[in-house]
């Protein structure tokens, strides 16, 4: 899990707790919970229908696919994200998923014994 802020747009920056899914593939999911707590579903005409499916299959609820002002994490800003507002039920203490999308122009480094990210620029060779 990260701390991360999501920013709609014209508004502030909202902090939230997110899960950190490598095999996610898209840049941003913000749980249905978190969405409506901080009002931040776009106009409908700005989203798309989306079919979600994972691991436990087809979900039942469509979720809706749209874009933020920006996904800052740590001093890393990711401008228009993809996002999935979601509008499945989770039981979850989380309010989102970053994927591998948002990663891929890093070297990610997971240090599972000091609980730490590490994010550095990739260089191509």
């Amino acid at each position: 899990y990260v701390r991360a802020a999501v920013k709609p747009l014209g508004r502030a920056s909202i902090k939230g707790r997110f899960q950190v899914d490598t095999g996610y593939a898209t840049v941003l999911c913000l749980t249905k919970d978190f969405v409506a707590a901080h009002k931040l579903l776009p106009p409908i005409d700005k989203l798309e229908r989306a079919p979600v499916c994972g691991l436990a299959g087809d979900s039942a609820e469509p979720s809706w696919i749209g874009k933020m002002e920006s996904l800052e994490l740590g001093s890393i800003r990711i401008a228009n994200p993809e996002t999935e507002f979601s509008r499945a039920d989770f039981n979850q203490d989380f309010d989102g998923f970053i994927g591998d999308v948002a990663l891929m122009p890093y070297r990610v480094i997971f240090d599972y014994s000091r609980e730490t990210m590490i994010l550095t620029v990739s260089v191509k060779k």
